[in-house]
């Protein structure tokens, strides 16, 4: 027998629900990996319980929330044990939807695509034929519709994101450059971290301030 326990937040207050969601949120994301290398089910009893999971990801109080917790829910459907991609490809939609939503409200969840774009490049290079190209693109052009608004938004994640999106841009061009098959077409340009944006290039000798600090005599 297996028993699958997860706390729900209770919603008296907005701020025990928060605490509790935070709570829930990780109990949800340690399950997702433990699922990940179990291999003890059926394939009646596993689908059963990962649909669960699923199903409480998808009721954790925040939107944002909600799509990263359903988005690490792909890989339940897509592991070495368990394999079905029409399942993983309905948490890949149902994440797009929260995420739209979420843009809507707020510009700095575009982090919200820069996750889902990462998560379909690795399933793509896993060759997952569930992944579409289409699929891809409409993220990285949305992403480039919306960057400009998102590094004005003077967001507390600004930095963090840009950094992630060039680190992706970066991998996306080398899996060109070696030849990949399914990278090819994608059409991304190469971002910049906020880091090498403010870096100014310097094209004289760099000169350095040398600070000498003099010892003070002591006195007996």
């Amino acid at each position: 027998f297996f028993f699958l326990m997860i706390r729900r937040p209770p919603r008296s207050t907005q701020s025990r629900s928060s605490a509790a969601s935070d709570v829930y949120k990780r109990q949800i994301l340690q399950i997702v990996g433990v699922f990940q290398i179990l291999n003890c089910f059926s394939e009646e009893n596993y689908d059963t319980l990962v649909s669960n999971i699923t199903q409480y990801c998808s009721k954790l109080l925040k939107k944002n929330e909600q799509c990263i917790a359903v988005l690490q829910c792909t890989h339940l459907f897509l592991n070495q044990h368990y394999r079905n991609e029409a399942r993983a490809f309905e948490c890949f939609k149902k994440c797009l939807k929260i995420a739209q939503t979420c843009l809507k409200s707020n510009i700095k969840n575009l982090n919200l695509y820069v996750s889902i774009l990462n998560k379909f490049l690795f399933f793509l290079s896993a060759g997952v034929e569930a992944v579409h190209l289409d699929d891809i693109q409409t993220c990285i052009n949305l992403i480039n519709e919306k960057i400009e608004e998102f590094k004005s938004s003077n967001s507390d994640n600004v930095e963090s994101v840009m950094r992630y999106l060039a680190n992706t841009s970066t991998y996306v061009q080398e899996k060109k450059n070696s030849g990949a098959q399914h990278f090819v077409e994608i059409n991304m340009p190469q971002y910049l971290s906020l880091i090498h944006i403010s870096e100014p290039t310097r094209q004289a000798e760099i000169s350095y301030a040398v600070f000498c600090l003099k010892k003070k005599k002591r006195y007996v």
